[in-house]
C-alpha cells in the first residue's frame, strides 16, 4: 500500500508473538500480526480543517481472515464524512481500541485540537477515551444516538 500511496502512515504491532515452522532442514519464523493501523497522506493536510468531531466504530470480519476492521471518520467543513484512519485487529477489545485510538490521536489528529469522539458504548472505547496522552488535550466522549436508540428499543 505504501508504494502506491506516497506519504501513507502505517503502524504494525506483532506483540512479540511468532511460531516456528519446519520444512525439511530449514526452519522459518512466522510472526503473528496483532494490530495494524494506517492513514493516508491527504488526511494529514485536511485534518486541520475538520470539525473537532470523530466517529469511531468497528465491523467484524467473517471471511477467510478473522478479526475486526476499525475506522475513524471525521466531518469536513461542508458536513461530509471523511475516513481518516483504519485499523485491523484480532478482536474488538480494550487492548485493540486503546492501541488504535492512541495512534489516531497522536499521529493523525495531532495535539492542536480537542476532539469529541462519538461511538457506541463499547468498554474498550470508553477506556481509550479515559487515557491521558502527554501533550494532548483530553478526549471527550459522547454516545452515538443511533446505537442508543437501537439498544433502547431492543431492551
Amino acid at each position: 500500500m505504501a508504494s502506491y500511496n506516497p506519504g501513507l502512515k502505517w503502524f504494525v504491532d506483532m506483540g512479540g508473538k511468532y511460531f516456528m515452522r519446519y520444512e525439511g532442514p530449514e526452519k522459518y519464523v512466522r510472526y503473528v500480526l496483532r494490530h495494524v493501523c494506517w492513514s493516508f497522506a491527504q488526511t494529514e493536510h485536511a485534518v486541520q480543517y475538520f470539525q473537532p468531531v470523530v466517529l469511531v466504530d468497528a465491523i467484524l470480519l467473517t471471511g477467510k481472515y478473522r478479526g475486526v476492521l476499525m475506522i475513524a471518520i471525521a466531518v469536513d467543513p461542508e458536513d461530509q464524512l471523511v475516513p481518516v484512519a483504519f485499523g485491523l485487529a484480532e478482536g474488538e477489545n480494550n487492548d485493540s481500541w486503546s492501541w488504535f485510538m492512541r495512534h489516531l490521536y497522536v499521529h493523525v489528529l495531532g495535539p492542536s485540537h480537542q476532539i469529541c469522539m462519538i461511538s457506541d458504548r463499547h468498554a474498550g472505547l470508553l477506556d481509550a477515551a479515559e487515557q491521558h496522552i502527554p501533550g494532548h488535550p483530553p478526549l471527550i466522549h459522547r454516545w452515538c444516538v443511533r446505537h442508543f436508540a437501537a439498544n433502547f428499543w431492543r431492551r
